[in-house]
């Protein structure tokens, strides 16, 4: 074996070090890609067992759909509504950032999200309107 055939085993076995290098690291991007998604899900998941949404969520299902603002404020409901909006908010901005699914997200809430905001968007309007966001 000659000094040549050693030096091309050599660069040989360092390209393949190299391609399983960067096959691994692959794999690990997947497997964090994975582990974030599922942190994102549990934390998900977290919000809803969470005894306050639970409650304003309750409570605002008591409101007529498109509940006249008065109306909210008058039964003490605008804390549950901020509850309530806070929170879906805060999961669509993780969707919008792409770091939660939007799949997945509409499955945990989507048909939450729907009936919530029947109940408040004239709320929601309105304190738009009244801090100047529109």
């Amino acid at each position: 074996m000659t000094l040549q055939d050693i030096a091309n085993y050599a660069e040989i076995i360092g390209a393949l070090t190299v391609i399983g290098g960067v096959v691994f690291g692959l794999i690990q991007l997947s497997e964090y890609r994975k582990q974030r998604r599922d942190a994102v899900a549990a934390e998900l998941m977290r919000a809803f067992y969470n005894v306050e949404l639970a409650d304003s969520v309750t409570r605002i299902h008591t409101l007529p759909d498109h509940c006249p603002v008065s109306e909210l404020r008058k039964k003490g409901f605008e804390r549950d509504a901020v509850v309530v909006a806070t929170t879906f908010e805060t999961m669509g901005l993780l969707v919008f950032n792409r770091i939660a699914d939007y799949a997945m997200v509409e499955q945990l809430a989507g048909g939450m999200v729907v009936v919530m905001w029947r109940k408040l968007d004239r709320w929601l309007e309105a304190l738009r309107v009244e801090q100047s966001h529109r």
